[in-house]
């Protein structure tokens, strides 16, 4: 697609264009009937003349495979109106459906947001480090996606991290898989952690929870093999960069709106030369080298619990399907 638009308002114009192509199609079913009625009619004298004739039996035979071998053998026109007018609910119904798959992909905050602002969610999941799927709330998620830098997008996390923590405590509630509760129990104790403004209590056990899930969890679920298996689970959230938006697929968005942050939270740290985003290797093996501050713990908190919820999520879908089958 050359340009995203807003989901909620591509899911509204699929649905006006699908009545619309349908009538267009029943339109298109009569011309096709008529024109191959015409195309009979026109046959037809050649057709007649053929009988008439006193040619061989093997000329005859010859002739009019010519002649007949080109006629529809169906009257197509009626079949196609006949099977849009009959399915017409049905496709209307699937499409839908289609769409509304679709749109789930997109986190439920995000949802609301225009193309041009789903791109900056992207672009700062990857600077920063972290993610906002599921949370913060929208007012906040757009409140960060408006300024210029991750300095500034540091103190808004920072001023409204009561909030966020409340939003990731309201998010963490859909994780249901029992294999996930303990995780899910650290993340929460993080996010109290952050209320009271214990942010590297928080940041700790927040990169753990991530550390575990990415590394652990993650790497079991999507079961790369060969070489670097765990680049290939870090990378599988960041299958396009930020310049190939405008060509991804709706698949693409979905993951890099979770979890692009995941590789640049991985990427390595050089004693004194770290990174300014949320690290994992920095919060991990290098606790004093500036790797702590009350911004990445709200960040920690963030990508920690989009990917546990992520991957509860997958994992419940996939039961599911085990459970249908």
């Amino acid at each position: 697609m050359t340009r995203l638009l807003s989901f909620q308002a591509a899911a509204r114009q699929y649905s006006e264009q699908i009545a619309s192509q349908f009538a267009s199609l029943a339109a298109a079913g009569d011309r096709l009937r008529a024109m191959q009625q015409d195309f009979v009619k026109s046959a037809a004298p050649s057709l007649a003349a053929l009988v008439q004739r006193r040619d061989g039996l093997a000329e005859q035979m010859r002739q009019a495979a010519r002649i007949a071998l080109p006629l529809p053998r169906y009257d197509f026109g009626a079949d196609l109106g006949r099977v849009l007018d009959a399915n017409r609910q049905q496709w209307v119904s699937n499409i839908r459906r289609l769409v509304e798959f679709v749109t789930q992909l997109i986190p439920d905050n995000l949802r609301g947001l225009q193309a041009e602002k789903l791109v900056e969610v992207f672009k700062v999941n990857v600077e920063d480090g972290t993610s906002l799927a599921w949370a913060p709330r929208t007012s906040i998620v757009e409140q960060l996606i408006e300024v210029p830098d991750m300095e500034a997008r540091g103190v808004i996390l920072v001023t409204h991290a009561s909030e966020i923590a409340d939003d990731i405590d309201a998010s963490l509630a859909v994780v249901a898989l029992p294999e996930h509760q303990d995780l899910k129990s650290m993340l929460l104790e993080a996010t109290a952690a952050i209320r009271a403004g214990l942010y590297r209590p928080a940041q700790a056990a927040a990169c753990a929870v991530f550390d575990t899930v990415v590394n652990e969890h993650m790497l079991k679920h999507l079961a790369y093999t060969g070489r670097k298996t765990k680049d290939k689970t870090r990378n599988h959230f960041r299958p396009i960069e930020v310049s190939e938006w405008d060509d991804a697929s709706f698949a693409e968005v979905g993951l890099v709106l979770v979890g692009a942050g995941i590789s640049t939270a991985f990427q390595h740290w050089d004693r004194g030369i770290g990174q300014a985003s949320f690290n994992r290797n920095g919060s991990t093996h290098q606790v004093d080298d500036g790797s702590y501050s009350s911004a990445h713990a709200v960040r920690a908190a963030l990508i920690a619990h989009a990917t546990l919820r992520w991957l509860d999520e997958a994992l419940a879908a996939e039961q599911d399907e085990g459970e249908a089958a």
